[in-house]
């Protein structure tokens, strides 16, 4: 079972409007609690404006409990013709010349399916964000085993953005706060990883005081830094590593050589008494726990067909490089459209900031996280 949705999911539809991102993005980022929020808001403001069964993407009556329901519930406007045409971008003069939408808009709605999919996703992610990696991977085999199996031929969705063994980057990063690989979705690689982690989750409870560590304050109630407690640790620690090395020699020489030299200066980390100041704190920052839970999310994603990446972040990236390269080739940026409600003020307001932040960037690369973030 790997709780693969139909192709009438978010990841499939064209994002109409801020309403239709946001849902992706909430879906994509595994976010299940606020999914479960949206879907009842979504099911009472339905109910308010039409009082109509709502129909699925397949165009069979949905009776609001959700079961049998695989797929996201797909919105169709029941809009006149000229409203049709104003949501699908058409103005005065088109509609005059007869012309008509290629597709009516459709607005995603979360089914019950998918809710229990995110929230799988979700339960998941923070077993490896509090270090639990065994009921990580316990879970992954139980509702997505393809992400994890080694034996399944691995086919690109058509959204994956990992590169080939033979072009993916061989340096790693200094503080190594970042996983082996964490754009790969590839089941030998994902399994490293979580494996390596579980190492470090064993190294984590021989250093109570190592931040972010779940299991600090109960090893300390339970007893944990007792003697006899502290030489199961290491000796779970070495079996651990030891493991590691024998999964490692499995990969292609060139990925190979990536895996054992981070497994080796991982094995350094004995040789510190405060390994969380050391040059190898990277190992032990909760970043890598989040970016190892980030790849996981990646890797459940591509094998249910989705998309790794949520479409905010795609038009997060295209903004970015888009006003780079006009930037840079001298191009001054006047937004035409751009309201915040407010009508041609808006407009005028954004051209404003957009300016302001040029002015103020002292000819640094555009960035959209300060851009959006400024205040001026």
């Amino acid at each position: 079972m790997n709780g693969s949705s139909s192709s009438s999911s978010s990841s499939s539809l064209e994002m109409y409007s801020l309403h239709d991102i946001i849902l992706n993005y909430v879906e994509t980022s595994a976010y299940a609690s606020t999914a479960r929020i949206l879907a009842q808001t979504q099911s009472q403001t339905k109910g308010e404006n039409d009082g109509e069964i709502p129909e699925n993407g397949d165009g069979n009556v949905d009776d609001g409990d959700g079961e049998g329901e695989d797929s996201m519930d797909i919105d169709q406007d029941d809009e006149d013709d000229d409203d049709a045409r104003v949501e699908a971008g058409l103005g005065v003069s088109d509609r005059k010349a007869g012309k008509s939408p290629e597709k009516k808009k459709r607005r995603v709605r979360f089914g019950e399916g998918d809710l229990e999919g995110i929230e799988r996703r979700r339960e998941i992610l923070n077993h490896i964000l509090n270090g639990s990696i065994p009921k990580s991977v316990h879970l992954l085999n139980t509702h997505f085993p393809s992400v994890l199996d080694e034996t399944l031929p691995q086919i690109s969705n058509g959204h994956s953005h990992s590169l080939p063994s033979s072009s993916r980057p061989t340096y790693q990063p200094p503080n190594h706060a970042i996983p082996v690989l964490p754009n790969s979705t590839d089941p030998a690689h994902i399994k490293l990883n979580l494996q390596f982690q579980e190492f470090i989750e064993h190294f984590r409870q021989l250093n109570p005081s190592t931040p972010s560590s779940p299991s600090s304050s109960i090893g300390s109630l339970n007893g944990s830094g007792s003697t006899g407690s502290g030489s199961t640790n290491l000796t779970n620690a070495l079996i651990a590593a030891q493991g590691l090395h024998a999964e490692a020699k499995r990969l292609p020489p060139e990925i190979r050589a990536i895996f054992l030299k981070e497994i080796n200066d991982a094995g350094a980390l004995f040789a510190y008494s405060n390994p969380e100041t050391s040059i190898l704190s990277g190992f032990l920052d909760q970043e890598r726990r989040i970016r190892l839970s980030e790849m996981v999310n990646g890797a459940i994603l591509k094998s249910q067909n989705k998309p790794t990446q949520s479409a905010l972040e795609t038009f997060a990236r295209r903004t970015t490089v888009l006003y780079k390269l006009m930037n840079d080739h001298g191009i001054d940026p006047k937004p035409i459209s751009m309201t915040d409600g407010l009508g041609s003020q808006g407009g005028e307001k954004g051209k404003e900031h957009l300016e302001e932040y040029f002015k103020q960037s002292n000819g640094r690369p555009f960035n959209l996280h300060e851009f959006v973030n400024s205040t001026w």
